[in-house]
């Protein structure tokens, strides 16, 4: 992927539709070693203005976050690593703590940080990879406020002594061992919102999705992370089965992004008369392919399930708004359409394949 460097700490995607995978994994983390704070990130957004920003970042084991607080929703979701995730009051006392790895560790790897909480990471594993977001634009005096009482960076003794007394805060948090789920309200057979201020999403999570999802009509099952349609941020957790069909579609002034939790799919867009200009494989870490996708706004587009079940992370801006989002006249709106949407399933697969032909020709 092309990047353009802006520190030894930062780089930008420097190209419309971002795709991130292990090659773009490697890069932060053979860099990060370079650098005097001990972090480094790709921006998948194009620039500080822009409305949803994103960022892949690497920490070492020696990395230390000042605690701070963002006067919008954030979140973190956990590719590679472990690491305790700490909450503080507006006095710097520790009110809850949130041990979250990746997907393996059967910790939670995602949680969503409510406006206005202090909160800081204990990284615990050598390296920490993960996927950040929040709404913009970003403001340097504003989007990250940090607590009074956190030490500076520079203040090694102080980070020193900090360190220590959240450290038996945590170990006296967590003696107990295992942590609850997240709680959740059924909206509809497909529709999960989460029912806690903050939240975590992980191993428990994906098997309410996952025993859920059997009992749709539309093959697919979803929890939604953000509190409103009108939260600027929007977070949702999806699980298809194969076969799903979801009709193309094109976002108006909005970019929206997915991280692939398991599985594998094809994503495929089309120019405005409905011929295919590109065809990507993603899936999920475990299969070599680009985990992460990025859509710039007002390109149409439409994935094809290619694993028993494909489970996303999907972000978007909002508000939501049901007329922001305009369905492709060639591709079936009804979803259950015994006879439409298979014919334009098969159709589609056979413009795949032509496509890939042509390329590979």
């Amino acid at each position: 992927m092309q990047i353009r460097r802006i520190s030894p700490e930062i780089y930008f995607a420097d190209q419309p539709i971002v795709a991130v995978g292990p090659d773009e994994m490697h890069f932060l983390n053979n860099n990060v070693q370079y650098t005097e704070r001990k972090r480094t990130r790709l921006c998948a957004h194009q620039d500080t203005e822009e409305k949803l920003h994103e960022m892949f970042v690497v920490y070492t084991n020696s990395t230390y976050m000042r605690p701070n607080k963002h006067p919008k929703d954030e979140s973190v979701h956990i590719l590679a690593g472990a690491a305790d995730f700490v909450f503080f009051d507006q006095d710097g006392n520790v009110t809850d703590v949130l041990k979250m790895g990746d997907q393996q560790s059967g910790k939670p790897f995602y949680v969503r940080v409510p406006t206005g909480i202090y909160h800081t990471m204990l990284m615990r594993t050598e390296r920490v990879t993960l996927h950040e977001g929040l709404s913009g634009p970003f403001r340097k005096d504003s989007t990250t406020i940090f607590a009074p009482w956190g030490p500076l960076e520079t203040d090694s003794s102080g980070i020193e002594k900090f360190n220590t007394r959240i450290e038996a805060e945590v170990d006296r948090r967590t003696a107990g061992g295992g942590q609850s789920s997240l709680r959740m309200r059924q909206q509809s057979a497909e529709v999960f919102n989460a029912d806690e201020p903050i939240g975590k999403f992980g191993y428990a999570e994906m098997e309410v999705l996952r025993n859920a999802l059997p009992g749709t009509a539309g093959r697919r099952v979803r929890v939604c992370m953000h509190k409103s349609a009108d939260d600027s941020y929007q977070e949702m957790f999806i699980m298809f089965a194969k076969g799903s069909y979801l009709a193309a579609s094109k976002h108006l002034g909005k970019d929206e992004s997915v991280d692939v939790i398991e599985g594998r799919a094809d994503f495929v867009l089309f120019d405005d008369a409905g011929e295919i200009t590109n065809v990507i494989s993603v899936g999920d870490p475990s299969t070599g392919l680009p985990f992460y996708l990025r859509t710039p706004y007002e390109r149409y587009h439409a994935w094809i399930v290619r694993s028993d079940v494909f489970a996303i992370h999907e972000t978007t801006e909002g508000p939501f708004r049901r007329e922001d989002t305009v369905l492709a006249p060639w591709s079936p709106s009804n979803v259950n359409d015994p006879v439409g949407v298979p014919r334009y399933q098969k159709q589609l697969e056979e413009q795949v394949a032509q496509f890939r032909a042509n390329r590979a020709g």
